[in-house]
């Protein structure tokens, strides 16, 4: 038998994931699949960054799980890889809950999307120096 997304994930508008302490994908919502075009099949059991766009930077994601193991909240916008390769923005809420690692995201605004596209563009022009 094929298995579901988490029906207990209660939110139509945000998309959750839910991970081990290792960073291991175990749940995800309906709303997740609707937007990332992957099935629970596709994503449970693997680590989570497979999902984020290869323009970001892996420390970034290094910072998120060491915070959240110390018991500290990470929120940053990230811009997330579909299965069909192309990308979307969301902001992440990310934190600690009965030993899970839980991702809360929603929709990006126009605002912070433009914010974040402009420092990582000042980022690399730094680099390329």
């Amino acid at each position: 038998m094929e298995e579901q997304p988490n029906k207990d994930i209660k939110s139509d508008y945000l998309i959750e994931v839910i991970m081990s302490e290792e960073a291991v994908i175990s749940e995800v919502n309906d709303y997740f699949i609707k937007i990332s075009g992957y099935e629970l099949k596709n994503v449970k059991g693997q680590k989570f960054t497979f999902l984020i766009d290869r323009d970001m930077p892996r420390k970034l994601f290094e910072d998120m799980v060491s915070t959240v193991k110390d018991g500290g909240r990470w929120e940053k916008i990230v811009k997330n890889r579909k299965r069909n390769r192309q990308y979307y923005w969301t902001h992440w809420i990310v934190f600690l809950e009965d030993e899970k690692i839980k991702i809360r995201q929603r929709q990006a605004s126009q605002t912070e999307i433009i914010s974040i596209e402009e420092t990582y563009l000042e980022a690399r022009k730094r680099e390329a120096i």
